[in-house]
């Protein structure tokens, strides 16, 4: 790009509509996660250091995604939350990996997964070959009835692909500072709207959003807590990114301070093997259920009070922020609601033999997988 030219996003149209797309990528994230580390049998009393792990990655992705709704809503438009409820498998919106996420029972595959969600740009060449199986369409799992499930993607306003979640808010907060530079940042920012945001995560940390200088540093702070900086793999809270937080799972091995990326040598980690991880369906939709049977029941039931949650969530980050407060409870409810799917084994049909497991679908529920649309 010259200097002449304008950035990727340069009208406050493109903005709204690309923020509301940063909504999407980090609600698509959270279940994905979730699901896998549900899945671990006795995940709290065998496997607390990767409980610990992968429910601070979790927590960070909803600040993320509360990042997103706030600067959408100081810059004049309306987070969508219901609107961005993922469907899995799905895409990652605005990018140019085409690689589905999926719901993944935890082991090397999820690991595999968080690595190539929070890859940066470049891609740490020590963890290339890694990545790159980590989607494997070969594989028995991903197939059912021996074609590949097709897949939904989240729909996309604006035709744009990035290498990376860096790149992408990169290209937001370049989109903001042409804006402001270009117009005047009352024409921009609305502090005024500060009222209607969900201010203060985990009631302390602030996330408010005034004006451009508090949306670039938020944006700023939420590529650092997802792939990391270029040259460093610790913020400036001795917290690790999320890409080599996932590294340490997929390494088995915890990151000690004086580190290179991609070589820990801290202690090992305990992780689930497969006798410790239940055998789920793959790519578990409440199509592949019978109506009616102990599983659809329990399923249903999930899906039922995952709404409330998602409910909570869109009111609270649009006008009501004390419902944020409630999806947070929610979640941890959530955990005994996805226990009582996880116990039904499927007992007839294609999928006898396997356990069920929660959708994270909300109603109303399609009979039949929708067609990946052409990229």
């Amino acid at each position: 790009m010259s200097q002449t030219d304008p950035p990727v996003i340069h009208t406050i149209e493109e903005l709204r509509a690309e923020l509301q797309d940063a909504v999407a990528l980090e609600f698509t994230t959270i279940p994905a996660y979730l699901f896998g580390w549900l899945t671990i049998k006795d995940r709290r009393t065998k496997f607390p250091d990767v409980t610990r792990a992968v429910q601070s990655i979790v927590i960070s992705e909803m600040r993320h995604m509360a990042i997103a709704a706030n600067v959408l809503t100081a810059v004049g438009g309306r987070p969508q939350v219901t609107g961005a409820t993922p469907t899995y498998p799905c895409r990652i919106p605005d990018f140019t990996r085409t690689n589905p996420v999926q719901l993944l029972p935890c082991g090397d595959d999820l690991w595999k997964l968080g690595l190539f969600i929070e890859q940066p740009d470049p891609v740490p060449s020590d963890t290339r070959e890694r990545i790159r199986g980590a989607i494997d369409l070969e594989s028995p799992r991903l197939r059912t009835g021996g074609a590949l499930d097709p897949i939904k993607a989240l729909p996309s306003p604006i035709p744009l692909r990035f290498q990376s979640i860096g790149d992408f808010y990169n290209a937001l907060i370049d989109g903001i500072t042409y804006l402001v530079e270009h117009g005047k940042e009352e024409d921009v920012f609305h502090p005024e709207t500060v009222g209607r945001q969900y201010t203060h995560f985990g009631g302390q940390d602030n996330i408010g959003v005034r004006n451009s200088a508090e949306a670039i540093a938020l944006l700023t702070d939420v590529v650092h807590e997802g792939e990391g900086d270029p040259h460093r793999m610790w913020d400036d809270n001795g917290e690790l990114s999320h890409y080599y937080k996932f590294d340490e799972l997929a390494q088995g091995r915890w990151y000690l301070p004086a580190d290179k990326p991609c070589h820990p040598t801290g202690p090992r980690i305990e992780l689930p093997v497969a006798t410790d991880v239940v055998n789920v369906l793959p790519d578990p939709q409440m199509c592949a259920y019978a109506k009616g049977t102990p599983e659809w029941r329990a399923a249903d039931a999930f899906n039922r009070f995952y709404e409330q949650l998602v409910a909570n969530l869109d009111t609270g980050l649009t006008g009501h922020p004390q419902q944020v407060d409630s999806a947070v409870g929610q979640m941890h409810q959530l955990e005994a609601f996805a226990d009582e799917v996880l116990e039904c084994r499927i007992a007839d049909g294609p999928y006898a033999g396997y356990y069920a497991a929660p959708t994270f679908e909300c109603r109303p529920y399609t009979d039949h997988r929708s067609l990946l649309p052409e990229l």
